[in-house]
């Protein structure tokens, strides 16, 4: 596929074309390119994938360039909202830990292994996804309304449905795992679907609306299905269990029991829709399902590489071995290195510390503020704040069992959904203002 790419420069000079044509009109215009820059993550490696990584390194360098003038942009000519004071500590905690990760370049240097020039890269690749954060303070800077928030919950939507639809067609060619075929499935977008649609079931005012919801969310949970990632699994449950938390109360008083019927009218959809669309590979649908959830090599195998990671932390206790340092482990009998762990606390504490672990305790302790206000929120910035927090919830419940806070994707998505959740939640001055009224 590369060599037949490569010996038709025109595909590549009208791909070029088209893409530089897109940046320049999401550079114009950051609200509506800040939402459908999240379209082309569909399309977007998780990370160099051997004989394509030019696919990558093209994505992360053609979006780079876009946040870089967007954070300049936003820093020169908009001046920032009212400083909230949830906006002004997690603004802190994002900032100190971008430093943090910046200044792991010299342990990085100090700590790994190979030539300079190795060593250099390793820390450039283990920088990079965290760059992406600076989208938070580039949103927080553009004002966000409800319609921009809806606007970003649509293209994660849109998205979502596109990775669903992948799986169901990859599971029809090959009945086997999809994310053996098509790796970017790995990354939660699905789940994030899901919680969008169900955060808008359980809003709808109309049955027809509602039964609409209910069959996307089933779509969705069969997708997931197919991934055979417990992890996903998990994650779409504390993210549902999050919407229902938050939607509770007056103006959305009858949460408790559109969930109880979503979930067996959903289940049973969601059965109906995969036994229907193999009934020739239930077997192997079976097979798999029990092969995974019976699976203890791979959790083994966990447990040996956060042990292996926590004795490297030990060894740098105060400020760890830096960003992008290369972990050597044994998996499945088999000796290499990496520079990820499968969770962010432990890859925290091994390349930055407890400086590291204070910062991302911090942020998270800030973030959880934030939640305490967001039922306070008017009855639509409410609906939106739920799936936004549901979202925020999800990949960071992934992020303890997958290493997916090591991607672009997980960072962007991260900084956007926090930056309009801080946007939308009632600040206290103006919870003071209406209680005054």
């Amino acid at each position: 596929m590369r060599l037949d790419i490569i010996s038709h420069p025109g595909l590549l000079v009208g791909a070029a074309v088209v893409l530089l044509t897109i940046s320049i009109n999401w550079i114009r215009q950051p609200r509506k390119g800040v939402a459908h820059l999240i379209i082309l993550f569909l399309f977007a490696p998780l990370y160099p994938v051997p004989a394509f990584e030019y696919v990558f390194y093209a994505f992360a360098a053609c979006s780079s360039i876009i946040l870089f003038v967007w954070f300049v942009s936003a820093c020169r000519r908009m001046p920032p909202i009212e400083h909230d004071h949830t906006y002004r500590r997690l603004s802190t905690g994002l900032k100190l830990w971008l430093v943090v990760c910046f200044l792991g370049l010299p342990l990085s240097l100090i700590f790994n292994q190979g030539h300079l020039s190795e060593r250099f890269y390793f820390f450039v690749k283990g920088f990079l996804p965290f760059w992406y954060l600076c989208i938070f303070f580039v949103v927080w800077r553009l004002r966000p309304t409800a319609v921009d928030a809806e606007r970003v919950l649509r293209c994660t939507l849109i998205t979502a449905v596109g990775f669903a639809s992948l799986s169901w067609m990859i599971y029809a060619m090959t009945s086997a795992r999809v994310t053996w075929f098509y790796h970017p499935l790995a990354f939660p977008f699905i789940v994030l679907g899901a919680n969008i649609a169900f955060s808008s079931f359980l809003s709808a005012p109309k049955l027809s609306t509602q039964l609409g919801w209910t069959a996307l969310i089933a779509f969705f949970v069969a997708a997931i299905i197919f991934t055979f990632t417990k992890a996903q699994m998990i994650a779409l449950f504390c993210g549902f269990a999050m919407v229902v938390a938050l939607l509770q109360g007056p103006s959305h008083p009858n949460v408790l029991r559109r969930s109880v019927g979503l979930a067996i009218s959903g289940m049973l959809l969601g059965v109906i829709l995969i036994f229907s669309f193999m009934h020739n590979e239930v077997d192997s649908f079976t097979d798999i399902l029990s092969a995974r959830i019976a699976d203890t090599g791979t959790t083994s195998t966990r447990l040996e590489e956060w042990k292996t990671a926590l004795s490297e932390f030990g060894k740098s206790p105060v400020i760890g071995k830096g960003i992008g340092f290369q972990l050597e482990r044994t998996e499945f009998d088999e000796t290499i290195t990496a520079g990820y762990v499968h969770n962010q606390v432990i890859y925290t504490a091994m390349t930055t510390g407890l400086v590291g672990i204070a910062i991302y305790v911090f942020i998270i302790l800030n973030w959880i503020k934030l939640l305490r206000r967001a039922g306070l929120a008017s009855p639509p910035a409410k609906s939106a704040l739920a799936a936004c927090h549901a979202c925020i919830l999800s990949l960071s419940v992934y992020s303890l069992l997958f290493a997916g806070f090591r991607t672009i994707q997980h960072n962007y998505l991260l900084g956007v959904l926090l930056a309009v959740a801080v946007a939308l939640t009632p600040s206290k001055k103006q919870l003071e203002t209406f209680a005054r009224e």
